[in-house]
């Protein structure tokens, strides 16, 4: 599957075992497309992958992509080398350009919204961070619980209802400029606020239509 936010390989791995040496996905341009995430399933072999979007002439043309990879593990950890090799051609959905979410403060610093998308119940946020610190961790608040990380990213509908918490969170930087990579799941069309915190120092709101 693939759309301008992502591009998402599902496998199968028979008999079960999970992908654990190096991954490489590429595209009949040559592209080469980097990992962001990994799920599955260790009894029954069943695992998802999620990269980077299609490039800009993938998009146009449809993906002939290749999959190759170079160890596995079985479920009671054994190690097996060897060289697999998955191909074929997905073509891409289309999508929403959103309006993006005004700037604002998010304590001494500024966050700006580069980039807002809509594709297949996923929105897609990509943010700059500026003049605060996203690093540090809010200790644990009881017994048996972890600390967790000061940034917080949530996306709140403005009806009231409970919010989404964020299903993938990439960070970046160039200098002193921290960048965001945000994707919600199973996301329904509404009026919604991008709500971004770091413990100690502030909390950003800012509203999003999904249409």
């Amino acid at each position: 599957y693939a759309d301008s936010i992502r591009t998402v390989v599902l496998l199968k791995i028979a008999p079960a075992a999970f992908i654990a040496g190096d991954l490489r996905l590429t595209d009949q341009f040559g592209t080469v497309y980097q990992a962001s995430n990994g799920e599955g399933n260790l009894e029954t072999g069943d695992q998802v992958m999620s990269f980077a979007p299609a490039s800009g002439l993938a998009s146009l043309t449809g993906m002939r992509f290749t999959l190759t990879m170079n160890q596995i593990a079985l479920l009671g950890g054994q190690q097996v080398s060897g060289s697999w090799t998955v191909k074929g051609v997905v073509l891409l959905k289309s999508g929403t350009t959103l309006q993006t979410p005004a700037a604002g403060s998010l304590g001494p610093g500024t966050v700006t919204f580069a980039d807002a998308r809509y594709v297949g119940r996923v929105v897609s946020i990509k943010a700059e961070v500026r003049g605060v610190s996203l690093d540090g961790v809010i200790p644990a608040t009881a017994p048996g619980t972890k600390p967790q990380p000061a940034l917080s990213v949530v996306l709140a509908p403005a009806d009231g209802g409970p919010p989404k918490q964020v299903n993938s969170l990439d960070e970046s930087s160039t200098g002193d400029v921290r960048q965001l990579q945000l994707l919600f799941v199973n996301v329904d069309p509404g009026k919604y606020f991008v709500v971004i915190s770091v413990d100690g120092v502030g909390t950003l709101r800012s509203a999003l239509v999904v249409r």
